[in-house]
């Protein structure tokens, strides 16, 4: 695994700059997935999230 610094990275209508990811090759290791990356809680930090699991609805206060 490896962490890389980058410029900017948006989702979910929230935007980091200068913002570390630690990447890690699947393919390479021969894992097949159907994601392309994993938002960790760093990127969320600051915001309201509520994931209700009754609805099935995941809501984000910025």
């Amino acid at each position: 695994m490896e962490i890389y610094e980058i410029e900017e990275l948006s989702s979910l209508c929230i935007s980091r700059t200068n913002f570390d990811v630690q990447v890690y090759d699947f393919l390479a290791h021969g894992i097949v997935s159907d994601y392309d990356g994993v938002i960790g809680l760093d990127f969320l930090r600051d915001h309201k999230i509520c994931v209700d699991f009754k609805k099935g609805e995941i809501t984000i206060d910025a």
